[in-house]
């Protein structure tokens, strides 16, 4: 996976009606293939952190500084994920329960609704 910087330098020659109004230095991941999708319906997560790294101005953090450190941190995460074979949105259902809930004790505890872990939380003082 890399990481790259929007430059609007040279959009004229994109075939595009306008000039993007994606700001300048906007970070972009793109995977080692270049490709942002696996056929029409089946767009990749850096598509989707893409999207979510060009809503961070209209979010309330202007400074492309910020920008950056999202996106490195990002970056450093969907490949920590990747060398242990865990897909950014993968299914908590593929892993079962974390380690310290698979005795039968616990196992209904971390079923629990999340209203009832919740209140189990505040009642312990943790918010």
């Amino acid at each position: 996976m890399m990481l790259s910087y929007f430059s609007s330098h040279g959009w004229e020659s994109w075939d595009v009606a306008s000039r993007p109004l994606i700001p300048e230095r906007m970070p972009v991941l793109v995977d080692d293939d270049l490709c942002f999708e696996d056929g029409a319906t089946a767009p990749r997560p850096t598509t989707v952190v893409n999207r979510w790294l060009r809503e961070l101005p209209a979010s309330g953090c202007p400074a492309p500084g910020s920008w950056e450190s999202y996106a490195r941190v990002l970056l450093e995460w969907m490949r920590f994920l990747d060398e242990h074979g865990v897909a950014l949105f993968d299914s908590r259902a593929r892993f079962g329960p974390p380690r310290v809930f698979r005795t039968a004790d616990f196992a209904s505890i971390y079923a629990a609704s999340c209203e009832f872990i919740y209140s189990v939380r505040t009642s312990c003082g943790v918010r």
